[in-house]
């Protein structure tokens, strides 16, 4: 069984996911703000982190 396969999708099915993320996310943030909050520069920096590294990646194809 293969668990990740390949798939091409549209922009709009794209914009769905992300808008998806999107709402979960606000409702994570909303919910637990005050549990979260000590670990927002942290997560700032994975996320600089995460994103160099995919720009990187992307310039490099």
């Amino acid at each position: 069984m293969r668990i990740f396969k390949s798939v091409v999708l549209a922009w709009w099915e794209v914009g769905v996911i992300k808008l998806a993320v999107w709402c979960f996310g606000l409702a994570i943030g909303a919910t637990f703000a005050e549990m979260i909050a000590p670990y927002v520069v942290p997560l700032l920096v994975i996320g600089a982190i995460a994103a160099v590294c995919s720009l990187v990646i992307w310039v490099r194809k």
